[in-house]
C-alpha cells in the first residue's frame, strides 16, 4: 500500500514539472513568435 501511495505521488509530482515546463516553453514561443514580428 506504501509503495503504491509513494509512486502516485513520484507521478503527481513529475506531472507537475511537465506542466511547468510546458508553460515555460509556452511563454518562450510566444516570445519569439513577438520578436519575430516586430522585426
Amino acid at each position: 500500500m506504501k509503495a503504491a501511495l509513494n509512486r502516485l505521488e513520484v507521478a503527481a509530482e513529475k506531472r507537475e514539472l511537465l506542466v511547468k515546463e510546458l508553460q515555460n516553453d509556452r511563454k518562450a514561443l510566444r516570445a519569439k513568435m513577438k520578436r519575430m514580428k516586430g522585426a
